[in-house]
């Protein structure tokens, strides 16, 4: 069962327009470079009216972090596997260019084809 090329390309040009989104969205995770002292609070300490406590907020936190990381590798992952489709369907047996050839009917009609270039000379002048 063979594939056609274009359709590999079009698969790999797909994946890699969503690997595109997802990144954009998401991004990929960044160093912090935090500058000065900052003072921390107890574990138990309410930030908010809602009483959500230091150590509920830095859950949230991290499972946010976990997320935005997971997916701009899913994203990376998808323009890299789009890449691999449209390099296969380029390099796929059958997608060489023909290259181009005329045929030259003689006197007794026997077609003779001849490779390569076709430069055709004219008289034709513009004034």
């Amino acid at each position: 069962m063979g594939f056609d090329p274009k359709i590999l390309n079009t698969i790999g040009l797909i994946l890699g327009i969503l690997g595109v989104l997802i990144i954009f969205i998401w991004g990929p995770p960044q160093p912090e470079h935090s500058k000065g002292v900052s003072l921390g609070l107890e574990d138990a300490t309410p930030i908010d009216k809602s009483g959500k406590t230091v150590v509920e907020l830095n859950i949230e936190v991290k499972n946010r972090k976990k997320f935005f990381s997971r997916m701009s590798s899913l994203g990376l992952a998808l323009i890299m596997v789009g890449f691999a489709f449209q390099l296969l369907a380029t390099w796929m047996p059958g997608t060489k260019k023909k290259s181009f050839q005329s045929k030259i009917v003689n006197q007794n009609g026997a077609v003779t084809a001849i490779p390569g270039k076709i430069k055709i000379k004219s008289n034709i002048s513009f004034k």
